[in-house]
């Protein structure tokens, strides 16, 4: 499981581990900041397109996404002080958080215009050292993802393959019924506020049903993959 894993590679292992209440609410919370981080840098290269041109003359660097790449670049070069330093890995998942929380401030500052190779340089790196440290199952073809934190996802097991099976299945099974249910609400005498309920019904349960969350932001609407 990756928590305890965390958990564990939170400690030094040369010292006495402290098995804490807080310990473990730390634990929970970095956990919880890598899973956000994941489904949320998904999202930008995801509507932005991978093979969006960050080299256009209309769309050049500014000096924040050169901050921005320094400070990753930084990241990995303490990440592989603290590794070489008697396997300080305490130090490098320090590291790592601080890459995390600088690639959301830098997306959530330039949500516009996010230089995508930027970002992708970041998620890159967190990736590669959660799967050397063992958190996941190794890097995905998205390269921006280990097994366990995102969606999408290369399944190393023919068990995992299943359960994406059996989750494809009743994803459709809920668009199908949707579909069913949208149709059948035109006839009604409310029409508008019917649709509106099978939305609010297929985001608050049909989809969390597969630990799907969708969130409605101005003008659209994006999901996330829960953890179970």
């Amino acid at each position: 499981p990756r928590q305890p894993r965390l958990l564990f590679l939170s400690q030094r292992y040369s010292a006495p581990m402290e098995f804490t209440t807080e310990a473990v609410q730390e634990t929970l919370a970095l956990d919880k900041q890598f899973s956000e981080f994941f489904a949320n840098t998904r999202i930008v290269l995801s509507q932005n397109g991978e093979d969006y041109n960050d080299h256009k003359i209309c769309n050049k660097w500014t000096k924040i996404d050169a901050t921005f790449v320094g400070v990753i670049s930084q990241g990995e070069e303490q990440i592989d002080i603290a590794l070489r330093n008697d396997f300080d890995i305490p130090r490098a998942l320090a590291q790592l958080r601080k890459v995390v929380k600088e690639t959301n401030v830098y997306v959530n500052e330039n949500e516009s215009h996010p230089k995508l190779g930027a970002v992708r340089q970041a998620c890159q790196l967190v990736s590669k050292y959660l799967s050397i440290l063992g958190i996941g199952g190794g890097v995905s073809p998205f390269k921006c993802a280990v097994n366990g934190y995102d969606a999408t996802l290369t399944f190393t097991n023919q068990s995992q393959a299943r359960g994406e099976e059996i989750e494809v299945s009743q994803l459709l099974d809920i668009l199908t019924q949707f579909r069913a249910d949208v149709r059948n609400s035109l006839r009604s005498e409310n029409p508008k506020g019917e649709i509106f309920k099978l939305c609010d019904k297929l985001r608050d349960e049909d989809l969390m049903r597969l630990n799907v969350h969708l969130e409605d932001r101005k003008g659209r609407s994006i999901w996330k993959k829960n953890n179970k």
